[in-house]
């Protein structure tokens, strides 16, 4: 049987760490003739590092995961783990601190890996390269035979079932009585199947961690992958996650982010399969996965909170068009942006905000109607030509569309 391919994925916070990775990795090559990736030993400096990393994880059968308390901490193990399980990839996390159960628990929801079997405290010890050995044995099995599937239905870029309408449909409505030339659409269908939008708004949680790739259902997971640089069927840039680390890094801004607080990005990488449909997307924080102030459980946004993040997104609109994208992560690629014309809003709340259609539609009518009104002689505001509201489902938007004739006056 071929030797298993083994990737060490762990948090250069100290010198421990780094000595543990590093003697393990002689230990599997040297004893036993594995393959092993490890940073320190494969790269050297002159090295594309990150194509590299991303290589050796699509190609390795298990990754270990050296886990200690601050593990968590670490923008690159986060993304390290959330490669491997979306190219299907058996991960196994190795405790090497002392650290208890309590800790293990907090560093495993971080990392998305509750679901995933512990082994004990590795010291180093014969019994503990036994039951290591044991352990690669079995995953490296798991990940063979799980492994063509995951990458077929990233290749195919999966989508869900499609709504009752496959064909976005579209009532329009405007503004009574506005000197705005802009409309507002309710769209039905995909938006990622539509035609082109300057803004696509991107509900997200207030740690501002996308989906990962294997949560295909999510419009956060669809987005990150459509933003990647993808070539030869293999991720070399986790485009929209990393300029999302990096607006964080330049506004100084920490997780968790406020609810309502938007956070702007490209669409992606310049040649990515995102860009062909987008300008930017604007990632609202939506979805709380902290514990409020007096360790509540987990509430959903409310009402209020809809309207207000609507209302952000709008601002955001202005001042992109006053500033023309001059604070944004760009690359030489990135061409000037072109005043923003047309946005795409999803039914802010629902999913994995778990508000019912009826609950949202009203506050994220009401956040544009107000906006607009109260926006309608701005500059920076009248090249917005386009909102669409989208509802996926035919019963959606009967919903959607009675909000609308509430407060817009219908056009076609």
């Amino acid at each position: 049987m071929e030797k298993p391919q083994v990737f060490i994925s762990y948090r250069k916070i100290n010198k421990q760490t780094p000595q543990i990775a590093l003697d393990i990795a002689k230990h599997l090559a040297e004893a036993y003739g594995y393959e092993v990736f490890l940073d320190t030993l494969a790269m050297r400096t002159a090295d594309a590092w990150r194509e590299r990393i991303y290589e050796n994880l699509r190609r390795s059968d298990v990754v270990i995961l050296l886990l200690r308390k601050d593990t968590a901490e670490s923008d690159w193990v986060q993304r390290e783990v959330d490669f491997a399980r979306g190219a299907g990839v058996s991960i196994l996390p190795l405790r090497v601190d002392d650290i208890d159960s309590s800790e293990l628990l907090e560093a495993a929801e971080k990392l998305a890996i509750g679901d995933l079997q512990h082994s004990p405290f590795f010291a180093g010890l014969p019994s503990d390269y036994d039951r290591l050995l044991d352990d690669i044995r079995r995953l490296s099995k798991d990940t063979r035979r799980n492994q063509r599937t995951f990458f077929e239905q990233l290749t195919r870029r999966w989508r869900p079932t499609p709504p009752t309408i496959s064909q976005p449909r579209y009532r329009t409505f405007r503004l009574t009585e506005s000197p705005l030339d802009c409309l507002i659409h309710l769209a039905l269908g995909d938006m990622l199947d539509m035609a082109h939008f300057d803004v696509i708004v991107n509900s997200e949680n207030d740690y501002m961690q996308m989906a990962r790739y294997y949560e295909f259902t999510a419009l956060s997971s669809r987005l990150r992958a459509m933003g990647a640089l993808v070539e030869g069927g293999m991720t070399l840039e986790d485009t929209l996650q990393e300029h999302l680390n990096e607006q964080l890094k330049r506004g100084r801004i920490k997780r968790p982010v406020a609810l309502t607080h938007v956070l702007v990005t490209r669409a992606g990488h310049p040649r990515s399969e995102l860009r062909r449909i987008a300008h930017l997307v604007f990632h609202a924080s939506t979805v709380r996965l902290a514990a409020g102030e007096l360790d509540e459980s987990v509430k959903p946004i409310s009402p209020e909170g809809i309207k207000r993040t609507v209302r952000n997104c709008l601002q955001e609109v202005v001042h992109q068009n006053q500033t023309a994208g001059a604070d944004l992560p760009s690359t030489e690629e990135d061409g000037d942006l072109p005043p923003i014309s047309s946005i795409v809003f999803p039914m802010i709340g629902t999913g994995y905000g778990e508000r019912s259609i009826e609950e949202v539609v009203h506050p994220i009518v009401e956040g544009v109607h107000s906006f607009l009104q109260r926006h309608c002689e701005s500059e920076a505001l009248k090249p917005l030509r386009h909102i669409y509201l989208c509802a996926y489902t035919q019963t959606d938007a009967e919903v959607l569309e009675g909000a609308l004739r509430h407060h817009f006056t219908q056009v076609r």
